[in-house]
Parts: structure tokens; C-alpha cells; sequence
């Protein structure tokens, strides 16, 4: 159903994805602060929206803030395995967790070309991804990749992951979805690696608090972050990619 939510705001049309891009900012955020035990105040959410702005409509200003949310984000990283109290360094950090997925998706989705295709191509690469390690993953099982962090996860679902993306962007070759086969599975293969990355990055932070969840929001699935943690890293990956290609659509130029 999530799946089927998600792919339906992509094609719905631009401002509606970009509002609701903003929606689950806001959502990630709330979540962040709740996550590291930072006191919610509205200047977190205000910067939020401004960043949200200056994306969709002064792509320099957004160029920029994404710097500074990088900036802030490498500041409050130095606290990510501090002991004692959360101090600043965590709500600097929401900066560039939040911030930069949130322009890089913007980014791709107007940007470049006003078309959804290759927001749905993340999509299926991280999707494909996640499935791809959990049924490896459990299936096999094996050597833990990151015990501490993350006791579940292991190799062989990590390699499964890979996998995953690399069947779905065959899949999409196959169906014409791009020109450029081998650069399109050398896309896919890097923003799966980033993308279970980032699902690593936020256990290190649950369990820098001894959190399981980071909310309650969607039943049988935590929350907001818990849903979108591959995107955190992913997203910022492709549009990078994107960038260095010179901001040509060639992921998705067959299905425009």
C-alpha cells in the first residue's frame, strides 16, 4: 500500500509531490528530534520549509543551503558515537539528514525535467534493494555486516540487496527505459550500496539512544524515518550521479 501511495504522488503532478515531499520533511524532522532527544521548537521546521522553498524555486539558494546543511551535518556528526546527553551537534545534524534528500529529490524531479520517471526508477532500485536483502538475508543469513549497529543484518543480504537493484535495472533496460545499459547498471549498483547505507546510518543512531523505532506512525512498520532511511543517502547519490553526467536525463530519456 505504501508502495502503491508512493508511486501515485510521483505521477500525480508537481506541486502535489512537492507538497508532500514537504509533508514528510516536517514528519522527518518531528521524528529526529524524538529520536535524539532534542527539544522540538518551530526554527527546525521553519528551516525545513525555507530549504523546501529555495529548492523549488531559486535553484542557487538551494545549491547552496545544501551546502550548508552539509556543513552543519559534519559539525553534528562528531557526536554520533559521543556518549552522555544529545547536545546542538544533533539538531545541526538534521540539517544535512533531512535537508539533503529532501533537495536532491527535488532536484531530480524538477530540476533537470519536469518528469516522474526517474523518481519511479529510485524507487524500484531501492525497493528491489530492500527485498532483495531481506529474503536473502533471512534466507542465508551468514556473517553480521555491522554486529554493533545492527545485529540483523548481514553479507549475504547486503550482496542480495545488490542483486535485487541489479534485476531491477535489467529489468527496465529491457524494457527501453534508457539508452545506456551499462551506465544504468552501474547507477543502480551505486545507489543500492548507498542507499543500505543509509538504512546502516540510521541504526547507528537508534541505537546510540536504544531506540527500536524511530515513532508509531504507520503500524507494523515504526516510523517515517524507519521507511525512508535508504532514501537518506540514495536519493543524494543519484542526483550526484545525475550532476556529473551534466544534467542530462539519460536515465530515463526512453521513458519520457
Amino acid at each position: 500500500m505504501l508502495g502503491i501511495a508512493a508511486v501515485s504522488v510521483t505521477i500525480a503532478g508537481t506541486w502535489f509531490f512537492a507538497i508532500t515531499v514537504l509533508a514528510i520533511a516536517m514528519l522527518m524532522a518531528w521524528e529526529w528530534l524524538g529520536v535524539t532527544g532534542t527539544p522540538r521548537s518551530w526554527p527546525l521546521f521553519a528551516a525545513v520549509a525555507l530549504v523546501w522553498l529555495a529548492a523549488l524555486t531559486l535553484p542557487g539558494w538551494g545549491a547552496a543551503l545544501l551546502l550548508a546543511a552539509i556543513v552543519a551535518g559534519l559539525y553534528g556528526g562528531r557526536d554520533v558515537l559521543a556518549r552522555g546527553d544529545p547536545g546542538p551537534g544533533w539538531l545541526a545534524a538534521s540539517a544535512a539528514y533531512i535537508g539533503v534528500p529532501m533537495i536532491a529529490i527535488l532536484w531530480l524531479r524538477f530540476g533537470l525535467h519536469p518528469s516522474p520517471w526517474i523518481i519511479l526508477w529510485l524507487f524500484a532500485v531501492v525497493w528491489a534493494t530492500d527485498i532483495g536483502a531481506f529474503f536473502v538475508g533471512r534466507s542465508l543469513g551468514g556473517l553480521r555486516l555491522a554486529p554493533i549497529w545492527s545485529p540483523k543484518k548481514t553479507w549475504s543480504g547486503a550482496v542480495g540487496g545488490l542483486v535485487g537493484a541489479l534485476a531491477a535495472a535489467a529489468v527496465l533496460i529491457d524494457v527501453g527505459m534508457s539508452p545506456q545499459p551499462w551506465v544504468f547498471l552501474v547507477a543502480a549498483g551505486l545507489v543500492s550500496v548507498l542507499g543500505q547505507a543509509g538504512d546502516l546510518l540510521e541504526s547507528v543512531v537508534k541505537r546510540r539512544f536504544n531506540r527500536k523505532d524511530s515513532g508509531q506512525l504507520i503500524p507494523g512498520h515504526g516510523g517515517v524515518l524507519d521507511r525512508l532511511d535508504s532514501m537518506v543517502l540514495a536519493a543524494p547519490t543519484l542526483a550526484l550521479l545525475v550532476a556529473l553526467a551534466g544534467g542530462e536525463a539519460w536515465l530515463w530519456r526512453n521513458g519520457e
